[in-house]
C-alpha cells in the first residue's frame, strides 16, 4: 500500500487513496490514534505497532494472491543442491496446541502464521541457541503471543513453546504481543524481551516486558514489566531491542540494556534503560539520541562500554537519510554526540513484503571490538544489501559497499549480520527473489529464498552469495499488512564458534503453506589468519612498519610478540602478562597418570596455555635449553587439549621430565606454518 503522503487531523489519520499494488483497488484506511501518535507519519513505526493500531479497522486488506509463479527454486527440497557447508533446513518445532485452540473469529488460519524472528547464541555454551518470534497473526492486527524455540545441540533440533504468562493464550494478562528479541548472559540465563498491548481494541497501551529462564529454557518465570508509561496517550514505546554484556571482568559485566523509540507526538527519540540484577530492577528510561530516529541496535564492546546504532530520518521524505551511533563509556548511563556511520542513504522498500526499511543490523567482534553494520538501501537506482565496518569503536567507518549479488537487480531485503569472535568471518543473510521467474519485475515477484553473503577477511572482500533455503517461499502465504506481506522487519544469524560449532540462521519460511520459523546451520570453512588479524588491528601506516606490525615485533612492550598475541587471542596494544603458566604436575591433574613419574623420581614440570581453535597457519612446538643460549627441540611426556570456557579457544597442557639436570629451561616455539 502506498504510504508516502498522509493527511493529519485531530486523533485521526486518513491515508492517501493511491492504488494498492497488491489489490489494484483504492484502500479505505481510517484509524483512530492516541495523541502520542497524532503527529507522526506511520512510515516510521514498526509492523507490530502498526498492526496493533490497526485492530478493528480495514487497514489490513484481505489477501488476493495472483496465480502461483513457476521458479527454479520451487521444487521439493531434495531437488535443490545447496553448498556442502549448509545444513538441512529445519522447522523450529510445531505450532503450540494452545495457540491452535485459541479462538479467532476473524480468521482461524492465522493461528498458523509466525513472523519476525530473532536468535541468540550463548558465548560460553556452544550448543545453546535460542530463537523467538511472533505466534499467531490476527487478521485485524497484532499477534496472539510471542513464542520461543530452544536448541541444546547448536541448532540441529529444537523445542518450541509460547512464552508463558505473557498474553491470555498462555495465562498472562496482556492482549497481544510483538517485536520479540532474545539474549543470554554468562550464567546461561535466557531473556526474551517483547512489546505487549494492554488492549484488544487498537493499541491503547504499550508495555515493555522481560521473560527469564534460569534452567536453559525448560521453564520461564512470570514476565516482568520493564517499562510502563504513566500515560499511554503520551508515550508509545516501539521497536525495542536488547543487549547483554557477556564480557567477563568488565565493569558492566552482566548488565542488560533495553532500547526503544518513544512516540509522543513530538520528536522521536531512542530511550535507554538497564538492569544490573539479571532483569529484576530497571533504571528509568532516558533519551539517548537526537530526534527523528528509529531502529536502535545496542551493542556492548569488549571493555564494557556501549554503542547504540540507529537510523536517522531526513527532515523530508524526499531527502537522504543516515545511520548514526552514540557511544557510552559507562555502559549506557550517559552518551556522547552522534557519529556518522553511513550517510546519503535512499530508502529501499522492497515490493510485496513488509521489510527492514529503516532497521540496520549490527554485530561486534568479541576479541577486537570491531563493529559491523548491514542495511538495505537504494544503491545506484536498485535495492542492495550494504556493509560498513569500524576498527576504532565506531569513531570512523569504511565506505559502504554492496554485498548482495542478485541477478537482474531483483528485490533483496531484511539483512542480518554476525561476526565471529576474531572479527574475520562476517556473515550476512538476506531474502532474495532471484529464483522467481518474474524476479526482474518487482511488483510481480512473490517467491523468495534466504541467501548468505560471507567475508573471511573482516569485510574487505566478499564471496558470491550462496543459497540457504532449499525451497522457495511464497510471500502471498503470509499475512497482509499496511506495507505488504508480513514475514518480519528483521531476522537473525548467530556466528560460528570455530570449526566445530557452525553458525545458525533463523528466518520465516512458507513451504508448509503458512509462515513458520526455520533454522539452518552453516559451517565455517576458513580459519583465522595472521595477516588478516594484523589488517584488522593495525593502520595502513603501521602495517608498513616491521617494528610495529612484524610477526616478532612487540608494540606494547609486554614481551609477547605479535605472532604469539595472535595465537593466544590477545591484543597487541594492551600489556599482557605471560600467557603460559607453569607448575609441578601432581596426581589428580588432568594429564594421564603415565605422565606423572619422572626419571629422577620427582614430579614433571607442567605448562598450560590458551590458544585459538580456528588457527591453521601457525606451527607450535617446544624447545629445551640448559643455558638459555642453545636450544633443542623437545617432545613432551604428554600433551593434550581441552575445551576452554570460551568455545573459540582451547586449553593446552604439556608436561616435561627435567631428569637429573641441575637446570632446564623450556620455551614455546611459535612460527608460521610452511
Amino acid at each position: 500500500m502506498i504510504f508516502r503522503h498522509c493527511k493529519f487531523a485531530t486523533g485521526l489519520i486518513v491515508i492517501s487513496t493511491a492504488l494498492s499494488p497488491l489489490s489494484g483497488e483504492p484502500p479505505k484506511v481510517k484509524m483512530h490514534l492516541p495523541a502520542a501518535l497524532s503527529e507522526d507519519s506511520l512510515d516510521y513505526i514498526s509492523s507490530g505497532l502498526y498492526l496493533m493500531l490497526a485492530a478493528g479497522t480495514d487497514a489490513i486488506q484481505p489477501p488476493t494472491p495472483p496465480a502461483f509463479h513457476t521458479a527454479a527454486g520451487r521444487p521439493a527440497g531434495d531437488d535443490v543442491i545447496l553448498d556442502p557447508k549448509v545444513g538441512p533446513n529445519t522447522r523450529m518445532g510445531d505450532d503450540p496446541q494452545e495457540l491452535l485452540d485459541w479462538p479467532d473469529p476473524n480468521d482461524p488460519d492465522n493461528m498458523h502464521h509466525q513472523a519476525e524472528p530473532h536468535l541468540i547464541r550463548s558465548p560460553t555454551d556452544p550448543g545453546l541457541v535460542v530463537g523467538t518470534f511472533h505466534e499467531g497473526r490476527f487478521s485485524n492486527g497484532g499477534a496472539v503471543n510471542c513464542g520461543y524455540a530452544v536448541s541444546h545441540d547448536g541448532g540441529l533440533t529444537w523445542a518450541r513453546a509460547l512464552i508463558p504468562g505473557l498474553t491470555e493464550v498462555s495465562g498472562g494478562p496482556y492482549k497481544r504481543a510483538t517485536d520479540p528479541v532474545a539474549g543470554i548472559d554468562l550464567d546461561g540465563n535466557i531473556y526474551l524481551q517483547t512489546l505487549v498491548s494492554t488492549s484488544n481494541s487498537g493499541f491503547n497501551g504499550g508495555v515493555l516486558i522481560m521473560s527469564k529462564s534460569t534452567d536453559g529454557g525448560t521453564t520461564f518465570g512470570t514476565p516482568l514489566e520493564i517499562f510502563r508509561p504513566e500515560n499511554f496517550g503520551d508515550w508509545f514505546p516501539d521497536k525495542n531491542w536488547m543487549a547483554v554484556n557477556t564480557f567477563p571482568g568488565t565493569f558492566t559485566e552482566g548488565r542488560i540494556v533495553v532500547t526503544h523509540t518513544k512516540f509522543d507526538g513530538g520528536p522521536r527519540e531512542i530511550y535507554t534503560q538497564y538492569s544490573d540484577d539479571h532483569g529484576t530492577v530497571w533504571s528509568t528510561p532516558h533519551a539517548t539520541t537526537p530526534p527523528d530516529v528509529q531502529g536502535s541496535q545496542p551493542l556492548f564492546l569488549p571493555d564494557g562500554s556501549l554503542v547504540v546504532i540507529y537510523w536517522n530520518f531526513s527532515p523530508s521524505l524526499s531527502s537522504n537519510d543516515s545511520i548514526e551511533l552514540v557511544y557510552s563509556t559507562d555502559g549506557g548511563e550517559t552518551f556522547g554526540n552522534p557519529v556518522l556511520v553511513a550517510g546519503n542513504l535512499r530508502q529501499y522498500d522492497a515490493p510485496v513484503v513488509r521489510d527492514a526499511l529503516f532497521l540496520p543490523s549490527a554485530a561486534v567482534a568479541r576479541e577486537n571490538g570491531n563493529l559491523h553494520v548491514t542495511y538495505q538501501v537504494r544503491h545506484n537506482g536498485v535495492g542492495r544489501i550494504m556493509f560498513t565496518r569500524s576498527l576504532d569503536k565506531g569513531q570512523t567507518w569504511s565506505t559502504s559497499i554492496p554485498v548482495s549479488d542478485s541477478p537482474n537487480d531483483g528485490p533483496v531485503f531484511n539483512p542480518a549480520i554476525s561476526a565471529t569472535s576474531d572479527g574475520q568471518h562476517i556473515s550476512i543473510i538476506y531474502y532474495d527473489h532471484r529464483n522467481d521467474s518474474n524476479s526482474s519485475n518487482d511488483n510481480s515477484s512473490y517467491l523468495l529464498d534466504l541467501y548468505l553473503a560471507e567475508s573471511f577477511d573482516g569485510g574487505t572482500t566478499w564471496n558470491a552469495s550462496i543459497r540457504l533455503s532449499d525451497v522457495s517461499s511464497n510471500a502471498h502465504e503470509a499475512v497482509q499488512t499496511n506495507r505488504g506481506r508480513m514475514l518480519g522487519d528483521y531476522q537473525a544469524i548467530a556466528p560460528a564458534l570455530g570449526f566445530d560449532n557452525p553458525a545458525v540462521a533463523i528466518w520465516i519460511d512458507t513451504r508448509s503453506g503458512s509462515p513458520d520459523p526455520f533454522g539452518v546451520t552453516i559451517d565455517r570453512t576458513s580459519g583465522t589468519n595472521l595477516d588478516v588479524w594484523k589488517g584488522l588491528l593495525f593502520s595502513t601506516a603501521e602495517l608498513s612498519e616491521e617494528s610495529i606490525s612484524g610477526d616478532f615485533a612487540d608494540p606494547d612492550g609486554d614481551g609477547v610478540a605479535n605472532i604469539i598475541e595472535y595465537l593466544f587471542g590477545l591484543n597487541p596494544r594492551d600489556f599482557s602478562s605471560n600467557p603460559v603458566t607453569v607448575a609441578l604436575a601432581a596426581p589428580g591433574s588432568t594429564l594421564p597418570a603415565s605422565a606423572h613419574p619422572a626419571a629422577n623420581g620427582g614430579a614433571p614440570v607442567m605448562f598450560s596455555y590458551h590458544r585459538r581453535k580456528a588457527t591453521t597457519d601457525i606451527d607450535v612446538g617446544w624447545q629445551r635449553s640448559a643455558d638459555v643460549t642453545l636450544w633443542d627441540e623437545e617432545t613432551p611426556l604428554a600433551e593434550q587439549s581441552t575445551l576452554d570456557s570460551d568455545p573459540n579457544f582451547e586449553t593446552v597442557e604439556a608436561s616435561f621430565d627435567p631428569g637429573s639436570s641441575p637446570e632446564a629451561f623450556y620455551r614455546l616455539k611459535v612460527q608460521r606454518a610452511p
